[in-house]
């Protein structure tokens, strides 16, 4: 057979991935040489020409700045707009300078390449004290802030005007940090008036938008920068010359500090465009490809994808193909967090080394996901499944004295939803004098969880919350497991558990506007929420990466000897970005801020330069996982390989088809014979229908123990609707046979009762009460339980249309009733023991006694009632009742006992109530032991349990996973 279109992951050496697309391949003519790697790329590398050009190269055009200002190379600082091209820029100009000095031997001088905020640590000018209205670009703490200036405003601080008020604020810091410390009360005059050009419009739904807007200008006007530190000139005298070099966004900064150097030392500031000003893309050209300069040297490959895994396997097989033809580092920008994921997956399994330059959310670690889950589970309202997610996180809980397990366990069986529910129900389990020390075990370990989880409830301040979380995690263990993991100690070090400056971080807590601030559990479970998800962690950079992880813009001055582009969707790269925040047009356009057209042309330009390696591949998806279709971007269908592309869409994709080798499943033939050796053995009447119907259930099931965790937070379903019908059943005829019913005459308990229509009603109230009495020991809801409930009245109807005239001759005995009798099987040779003792078990929902003295036991069904008729159609189908017969009949028998009877009652609200008896009882029940004795006597002689279940049987099957019946052979 064949699989087509297969990925090429699945291939084991790397070498056949090379093959897809090999550079020795025929049309490979003319490409760049294969093997390159960081800072080894020759000259003809398109974007090593951005910096080596003769003419129009940011170094050719440095060097000519620095001759014009007469500046040394040595005493020149030229601040570029990214770390990561730091290094790259050192070398291009040691290279081209020690090419240009030949043969003359000159000594070559290097420019101190930095970036701003380098520059601002390298030369200690950083601020060493801040004020409590600074901008600390830290979702967390500027979010406690907004709220605190809103409170002060008397405007609601609400999630959604704080987070609003965060985002006006840190667009408007750049504007305002460019204006220096001197000129920032002059910009905040004139953004004060830039957002009053609302005003004019007489429209309520404006009101808090232009509040959130004026309170944004004045907190960035107050707030310092760690930038303030350059607009003193004394650092400029030790220097010849600045330059700064401008990426694709315009940087305010950058020209407001060119223009204040110049004013105080005039020529010593230069203004460079990384990209040579005949690189740049108007804005008439937006989906337009490279320029035509550069596009001989590009080769640009399309993949469309059907869907989100088929889009993750092609990006990890166009990487690995790069690494197998030799080119790498290959930069792949992707901007969707659960592909990148998925293909770093891929990536880490095919032993690829990375370099993530994006990193990833701390929301998303290991580390984040068991702080939440305590938080989680510390709520007041917290449910069963939520302190248990976080207590099997805590190592504390894993010990054989407190075994979380052993509470789930409890916790399942007794389908206690809620936690707060458990308290009572352990401590009642604990006085019953069965099961009580697996009560006792759970309950340990029940009080154990609370104690952690008391100490983190009530209203305090965020110092005091830090130091209750600090708390917890040490008591259950889980913050030594976070210091000793390196994304645990930045989650710790972003909550300020371990802040990196002690002493700021104290009196950041004394002198904040919200130091005060009192928070409830959820505010502060949204707080560290937003600390983590405001946080990314990037993993160590390997010595030699094969693939750089970036976003699109760091990509520009990064020569690479491959890129992959994903996610180039119309929806994912959109050429009209949204604007952030709720400036309005005409605000942003006063205000200094990027319009949407400038940033669609940043945009384009970005696409533009990720395009100038050798090789490019890009790939999009044409569906979502809902069904929606998709379309390339635009920037995408305006490549000029698109045409070509669209005319031959459905040629060869660069996947191979890979012959596979059928291999049949055959069906499984366990033996159960060494696990039923065992010196007793139980045996239920469901878990024989189990043994009839597929022995290979009953093995997997009742003798290996594989049993369906219960659900916790499940639906109200038939189970539970019959297990309160059962309670509600019994405690009405409990309450009637002990007497503690009154008003129902004088006549024996035991004996059969007349009664009249004004009993009647007696009986329907007391039936009622029974009803309210057990809902209020479920763990449902009134409005969860409700379709069960509105049947209620009528089958309480049918119910007494039924039993009051079926109690005339019979008496209730007992409800619920829990038998046992022992069975010794015979065991054929060779066998290891002769026979083997087998106990039958079962719990009786109901037993009457006729007036004759023969027992009646009954079975509740809430069935539909034309399946409880099958089930009495052929005596020897039927195992419940059979079974039960064999439970309530002792194993000696007096030949003038009258034997029992047994029946399904079936309660239907609309049908009504009908007993349906079993005729054939006796023959049936005779049968029945035979049965179990040959069945048990050949799984201990080590016969096959083959999954012979057909039917109904295997379309709920539980261990169908198991058996693998969908796909087993015809062999």
């Amino acid at each position: 057979m064949t699989e087509s279109k297969p990925s090429p992951l699945t291939e084991t050496p790397i070498s056949v991935i090379a093959n897809m697309h090999d550079p020795s391949s025929p049309g490979a003519a003319g490409r760049p040489p294969a093997r390159q790697r960081a800072f080894a790329y020759p000259h003809s590398h398109p974007v090593v020409q951005v910096w080596v050009a003769p003419q129009t190269g940011l170094l050719a055009r440095l060097s000519h700045t620095l001759q014009v200002l007469q500046a040394h190379p040595a005493k020149t600082v030229v601040l570029l707009p990214f770390a990561q091209l730091l290094p790259l820029a050192q070398r291009l100009w040691l290279q081209t300078a020690s090419s240009a000095a030949g043969a003359a031997s000159e000594a070559v001088f290097c420019p101190r390449f930095e970036t701003t905020s380098n520059w601002i640590q390298s030369q200690g000018l950083a601020r060493v004290d801040g004020s409590v209205l600074d901008i600390r670009f830290d979702a967390a703490l500027d979010h406690l802030s907004a709220q605190a200036l809103l409170a002060r405003a008397q405007l609601p601080g609400d999630e959604h005007m704080a987070s609003a008020l965060v985002q006006a604020v840190q667009q408007l810091a750049p504007l305002a940090a460019a204006a220096g410390p001197e000129g920032r009360a002059a910009w905040a005059q004139q953004a004060r008036q830039s957002v009053k050009v609302v005003e004019l419009m007489d429209s309520p739904h404006l009101r808090w938008e232009l509040a959130v807007a004026h309170l944004a200008v004045e907190w960035a006007a107050l707030s310092g920068y760690a930038t303030d530190c350059l607009w003193d000139a004394d650092w400029l005298a030790e220097w010849d010359a600045v330059v700064w070099v401008q990426g694709i966004a315009p940087d305010p900064l950058a020209q407001a500090l060119h223009q204040h150097c110049n004013r105080v030392r005039p020529g010593c500031s230069v203004l460079l465009p990384l990209l040579a000003p005949n690189a740049q893309t108007a804005q008439d050209d937006l989906f337009s490809s490279v320029p035509a300069t550069l596009q001989r040297h590009a080769e640009i490959r399309l993949h469309a994808c059907s869907s989100t895994e088929d889009e993750a396997q092609r990006t990890a097989a166009c990487l690995l193909q790069h690494i197998a033809a030799d080119r790498y580092p290959v930069a792949w920008v992707s901007t969707d967090r659960s592909l990148t994921r998925r293909v770093r997956c891929l990536l880490e399994a095919a032993g690829v080394q990375m370099r993530d330059e994006n990193g990833w959310k701390l929301s998303t670690s290991h580390a984040a996901a068991c702080l939440m889950a305590l938080l989680r589970a510390a709520h007041w309202s917290a449910s069963s499944d939520d302190v248990l997610n976080f207590a099997k996180l805590a190592p504390l809980w894993r010990s054989a004295e407190l075994d979380v397990n052993t509470l789930e366990t409890w916790l399942r069986r007794q389908r206690v939803r809620q936690w707060h529910q458990a308290q009572r129900l352990l401590a009642a389990a604990v006085a019953q004098p069965t099961g009580a020390a697996k009560a006792q075990q759970a309950y340990a370990v029940w009080q154990s969880i609370q104690s952690v989880r008391e100490g983190l409830a009530g209203r305090h301040t965020l110092a005091q919350w830090l130091g209750l979380l600090q708390q917890a995690l040490q008591a259950c263990g889980l913050w030594d497991a976070l210091q000793q993991d390196p994304v645990g100690t930045q989650v710790l070090a972003v909550l300020r558990l371990q802040p990196e400056e002690p002493h700021a971080w104290t009196s950041l807590l004394q002198q904040a506007l919200w130091a005060q601030r009192t928070l409830e559990a959820h505010d502060f479970q949204r707080w560290v929420n937003q600390a983590l998800e405001g946080a990314s962690y990037q993993p160590p950079y390997p010595l030699q990466e094969q693939v750089a992880i970036l976003p699109m813009s760091q990509l520009l001055g990064r020569p690479f000897a491959a890129v992959v582009l994903s996610g180039c969707d119309a929806v994912r790269l959109n050429p009209s970005p949204d604007v952030p925040g709720g400036f309005t047009r005409s605000q942003r356009a006063a205000l200094g801020l990027p319009s949407r057209e400038q940033l669609q042309v940043q945009l384009a330009q970005s696409w533009q330069n990720a395009l100038l390696g050798p090789v490019c591949d890009v790939l999009w998806r044409s569906a979502e996982e809902s069904g929606e279709s998709l379309q390339a971007s635009p920037l995408v269908q305006g490549l000029p390989q698109w045409a070509a592309y669209a005319a031959h869409a459905e040629t060869d994709d660069g996947l191979q088809q890979r012959w596979l080798q059928p291999t049949p499943v055959a069906s499984p033939q366990p033996s159960g014979q060494a696990l039923l050796q065992r010196a007793e053995w139980s045996l239920s009447a469901s878990a024989y229908d189990d043994l009839r119907t597929c022995p290979y259930r009953y093995f997997a099931q009742r003798q290996l123990g594989l049993q369906e965790l219960e659900e916790l937070d499940g639906e109200v379903g038939k189970r539970d609707y019959g297990q309160w019908l059962h309670a509600v059943l019994q405690r009405f005829h409990d309450g009637l046979r002990d007497g503690l019913q009154g008003g129902l005459g004088d006549a024996a308990p035991h004996a059969p009762k007349v009664y009249s229509a004004a009993d009647r009603d007696h009986l329907c109230a007391l039936l009622d009460a029974a009803c309210e009495a057990e809902l209020q020991g479920q763990q449902w809801s009134a409005a969860e339980f409700l379709p069960y409930r509105a049947g209620w009245p009528l089958l309480r109807e049918a119910y007494l249309d039924w039993w009051l005239p079926h109690q005339q001759d019979h008496v209730y005995l007992q409800g619920e009733l829990d038998q046992r009798r022992q069975l010794q099987v015979d065991v054929p040779a060779p066998a290891s023991a002769s026979t083997l003792s087998v106990h039958l078990i079962g719990r009786l929902d109901r037993v009457d006694q006729d007036s004759r003295g023969g027992y009646l036991l009954l079975d509740y069904k809430t069935e539909a009632p034309q399946k409880t008729r099958d089930r009495v159609k052929d005596p020897l189908e039927d195992t419940q009742l059979p079974f039960y017969a064999a439970l309530h009949t002792p194993a000696t028998v007096h030949p003038s006992d009258t034997p029992p009877r047994a029946g399904y009652l079936n309660l239907n609200e609309r049908e009504g109530v009908k007993l349906h008896e079993q005729p054939a009882l006796q023959a049936a029940y005779q049968a029945l032991l035979a049965g179990i004795a040959s069945d048990l006597g050949r799984i201990a002689a080590g016969h096959p349990m083959p999954a012979l279940g057909e039917g109904s049987a295997c379309e709920v099957c539980r261990v169908r996973g198991l058996c693998r019946k969908d796909f087993w052979s015809p062999a």
